[in-house]
C-alpha cells in the first residue's frame, strides 16, 4: 500500500471512529449546536474519505456503499438516538472490519476490544463524561485504559520484533512502540483524572489508534 493510500485509510478509520463514538454516546449527552455541527461535519468527511479511498486503492462497491450511508446516516439521526445508536453500532462493527483486514483469531480480538474502546473513548471526548444510573464515566476511563495497556503489551508480544534494535530503527518497530507506549500514557491519564482523561487523553488515544491500524498494513 503506497503512502497516498495509507494517509486516506488512516484518516478514514479515525475520523470514522470519532464519528461512530460521538453516535455511540449522543444519548448520553446534550445536543448542543456545535455538537451537532461536530457531528455533520465528521459525517461528510467520513463520507468523503472513503470515496477518496476508492480511488486510491480497490475497494469493494458494496462495503464503500454501506459505509457512506452509515456515515451520513449518524447525524442525520440525531434526533432519533435510538436509531443513531444502531447506525454507529453498524459504523463502528465496519471500522473494526476495516482495522483488522481480514484478520482472523487473537488478532481479530484485539482489533476488536481497541476499536470499539476507542470509540467509546472519542464519543466521551465530544460529549463530556456524562454520568447515567448504568455508565459510570470516572470508573469506565479507568477500564478502558486498562483494555488498551493489555491490548497493546499483547499485540507487541505478537509482533515478533522483542526487545531489538528493530523497535528503533525501523518503521514497523517505531510504530510497536507507539502501540505500547501511549496506551501506558492513556492508562496513567485515566487512573489520575478519572472523568477528566477523555479530553485530556484524546490526542493520545487517536495516536494510538493511528499506530494500531497501521500495523494492519505491515
Amino acid at each position: 500500500m503506497d503512502v497516498l493510500a495509507l494517509g486516506l485509510r488512516l484518516a478514514l478509520l479515525l475520523v470514522t471512529a470519532f464519528l461512530a463514538g460521538g453516535g455511540l454516546l449522543r444519548p448520553l449527552g446534550e445536543l448542543t449546536r456545535k455538537r451537532k455541527l461536530t457531528l455533520f461535519g465528521l459525517g461528510g468527511l467520513s463520507a468523503l474519505l472513503a470515496v477518496a479511498s476508492a480511488f486510491a486503492v480497490d475497494l469493494n462497491a458494496v462495503a464503500l456503499a454501506g459505509h457512506v450511508v452509515l456515515a451520513v446516516a449518524v447525524p442525520l439521526l440525531l434526533r432519533w438516538p435510538r436509531g443513531g445508536r444502531w447506525a454507529s453500532v453498524a459504523l463502528l462493527a465496519l471500522v473494526v472490519l476495516e482495522t483488522s483486514l481480514g484478520g482472523t483469531g487473537v488478532g481479530f480480538a484485539l482489533d476488536s476490544v481497541f476499536a470499539a474502546g476507542a470509540a467509546v473513548w472519542f464519543g466521551f471526548a465530544l460529549f463530556g463524561p456524562v454520568a447515567t444510573a448504568a455508565v459510570r464515566p470516572g470508573p469506565l476511563a479507568i477500564t478502558l485504559g486498562g483494555l488498551f495497556v493489555v491490548a497493546g503489551a499483547t499485540r507487541f508480544g505478537l509482533s515478533g520484533l522483542g526487545f531489538d534494535r528493530r523497535l528503533g530503527t525501523t518503521v514497523s518497530g517505531v510504530v510497536v512502540v507507539a502501540v505500547v507506549v501511549l496506551p501506558l500514557v492513556v492508562g496513567g491519564l485515566a487512573v489520575v483524572l478519572r472523568a477528566r482523561a477523555y479530553r485530556f487523553g484524546a490526542a493520545g488515544v487517536a495516536l494510538a489508534f493511528v499506530a494500531w491500524s497501521a500495523l494492519g498494513d505491515e
